[in-house]
């Protein structure tokens, strides 16, 4: 059961690991090599959670180069929702070979610093992890 228990730890921190530099970088280079467009804001909502905790959600659409249109619902920073109106227009990057990959200025996963503290999170998990199954490894009789 010790070695199972390692073995999820130490994949939820692969996970962590991984994952957050994966979509720090996939974002960071839609910043600086994606399209950009300018959407509509069509609704705003705030889903509360069981813990007492908030999202902050906004529902937008921009059209592509194309004609089609992308709609697009994003949990935002409440720094960022508090500042925008239904209807109002906004700035979004987007991946144009994965337009359904988008989020509004300032609402990407380019924080380095919550993918570093995301990083050490995941470290410690695949640590503990590998701790517990080299634990249930035992010598072999003399």
């Amino acid at each position: 059961m010790q070695r199972i228990i390692g073995v999820v730890f130490a994949a939820f921190g692969l996970v962590a690991l991984v994952g957050s530099w994966g979509a720090y970088r996939y974002d960071t280079r839609i910043v600086r090599e994606g399209a950009q467009a300018t959407a509509e804001v069509t609704d705003r909502d705030v889903v509360s959670s069981a813990d007492g905790g908030s999202d902050f959600d906004l529902d937008y659409t921009f059209i592509l180069p194309d004609g089609r249109r992308q709609s697009t619902s994003r949990s935002v920073p409440k720094s960022i929702w508090d500042t925008i109106a239904v209807g109002q227009s906004i700035t979004v990057f987007y991946d144009p070979a994965n337009p359904g990959r988008n989020f509004p200025v300032g609402a990407g996963n380019t924080s380095l610093g919550l993918t570093i503290f995301l990083s050490a999170f995941g470290v410690v998990f695949l640590l503990v992890g590998a701790v517990l199954v080299a634990g249930t490894w035992r010598a072999p009789p003399a």
